[in-house]
């Protein structure tokens, strides 16, 4: 829940280095070591093995705005809600930075990414880029199972950014033997560079054993797909289609995607549909 998210958060804030902890009082007033938060004995974010960005930034979020509750502007005026939420997208840009450091820069050793970019959350200036963070590689050495993507549906075009992004932890993770994988795009904008930079990506990749994807099935993007499926012909033993136009599509991709995958268990299939689903990167079993 909310208070949770704004526990760890503060755990981490905490967890911070002393010259980042002297940025947030200098820049905020937060006075870190008054918080109201156990004081942290070790280093609690080297034990985090998976890290998911859409719970971290909602926390940001939830951490900043509680931190300006109460506080007032000019002339002793309390800050209107408009004023109110452009201070608090300026404050997680910022606290972006130091999290980010603490997170990446010679700090855990991660086995799983879930990478979610979600515009209710976040601007374009707030989407955290952790490739622009020093050291950033020594904690991607270990990562085997990745989760991919966004949902994009207000005025602001957020594909290029994202775009960007994602090409370069691809980059990053070209030689990691990634084996879970997971790629959910929800957006009515054009995306094709995107869609075939993730094409790209799991052709490239070693051995997946599981696959999650609710793209790649329109007819421009099928073939390139169905030629990525091939490198992982003995591999693959678990695919969930998450595309629910997928019903549209003949038997005959169905029948390429069995004769592609002979070693394939599991083949998932949409059914109904969930407004409440909640993307997550987990084992098949």
């Amino acid at each position: 829940d909310d208070k949770t998210l704004v526990q760890l958060f503060s755990t981490l804030i905490r967890c911070l280095h002393p010259i980042d902890k002297k940025w947030l009082e200098n820049e905020y007033s937060i006075q870190v070591d008054k918080f109201h938060t156990s004081k942290v004995y070790f280093k609690y974010h080297t034990f985090i093995k998976d890290f998911e960005l859409n719970p971290l930034q909602r926390a940001m979020r939830l951490w900043a705005t509680g931190h300006l509750a109460g506080k007032k502007g000019k002339n002793d005026q309390i800050y209107d809600s408009s004023t109110k939420r452009r201070i608090i997208r300026k404050k997680v840009n910022k606290i972006n930075h130091h999290i980010g450091n603490l997170l990446f820069n010679k700090g855990g050793q991660y086995g799983s990414l879930n990478i979610y970019y979600n515009d209710l959350l976040s601007g374009p200036r707030s989407l955290l880029d952790i490739c622009a963070i020093k050291n950033y590689k020594q904690s991607l050495v270990d990562v085997n199972k990745l989760s991919l993507g966004l949902f994009n549906k207000n005025s602001m075009n957020l594909i290029p950014i994202i775009t960007y992004n994602f090409q370069g932890l691809q980059n990053a993770l070209s030689k990691n033997n990634i084996q879970h994988l997971q790629i959910l795009i929800n957006t009515q904008k054009d995306h094709s560079v995107l869609t075939g930079d993730l094409i790209d990506f799991i052709q490239s990749q070693g051995q997946l054993k599981s696959l999650s994807t609710n793209v790649f099935w329109k007819a421009d993007a099928t073939k390139s797909f169905l030629d990525a499926l091939k490198m992982h012909s003995t591999s693959l033993t678990f695919l969930r289609i998450e595309d629910e136009d997928i019903s549209n599509s003949s038997n005959q991709l169905f029948l390429s995607v069995l004769n592609l995958l002979p070693n394939l268990v599991t083949l998932e299939l949409p059914m109904i549909s969930d407004e409440n689903y909640s993307p997550n990167l987990s084992d098949p079993s």
